[in-house]
């Protein structure tokens, strides 16, 4: 089955049933590309795996542990210092892009309330986990996959819905061949900048 907008979107629709509200009580990363969060709701426990996995990137609940190593990778301690006990207050597709941001709030070592988020990106050999402040600036990242996704650079907001594009696109009435073209460019997330230079 294809990791596409709509399944994500379904996907979205039941952790917001599930875990949204719920308790980061245990983050682990068993996998390089891989973390888990174990979340604790009024309704009971849940274990959510996120990956970034080049082949098969995946986000599903499972009532399966898995092993972590001994020493925790640098991600995932640093999701530790920030998230650990915190609560998830928001779980969003955006644009209905191939995107899930979880957003979470938690209290600073001075005891301030904070929000951060976990955004996972599913786009093949793209896809990122990437965790950024309530300002959307990039704290860290499970990959380094490019200069975007390294840490002090700010998470792109100004992303087209693909529907929107999609709209645009048919509007001036592309042939059959510049349409697919275009479709082909928007899957991947596309800068409002991006977009201007497809119109010209």
């Amino acid at each position: 089955m294809a990791f596409d907008g709509i399944t994500i979107s379904s996907i979205v629709n039941e952790l917001n049933d599930t875990i949204n509200g719920g308790r980061l009580y245990k983050i682990s990363q068993p996998e390089a590309d891989e973390i888990m969060l174990t979340i604790k709701t009024q309704s009971g426990q849940y274990r959510l795996v996120l990956s970034a996995n080049a082949s098969l990137p995946l986000a599903y609940l499972t009532d399966d542990n898995k092993p972590s190593p001994a020493t925790a990778p640098n991600f995932c301690m640093l999701l530790r210092k920030h998230l650990n006990n915190g609560r998830i207050i928001s779980i969003t597709q955006p644009k209905f892009e191939r995107v899930i941001d979880i957003e979470a709030e938690h209290l600073n070592e001075l005891g301030d309330l904070c929000r951060k988020h976990i955004i996972a990106e599913f786009m093949g050999k793209h896809s990122n986990i990437i965790l950024c402040d309530d300002n959307n600036t990039i704290l860290d990242s499970i990959k380094h996959i490019s200069a975007q996704a390294q840490s002090g650079k700010f998470y792109p907001e100004d992303l087209i819905s693909f529907l929107i594009l999609l709209t645009r696109l048919i509007r001036l009435k592309l042939t059959e061949s510049i349409l697919m073209k275009q479709y082909l460019q928007s899957l991947y997330l596309l800068s409002r900048r991006c977009f201007q230079a497809i119109q010209e």
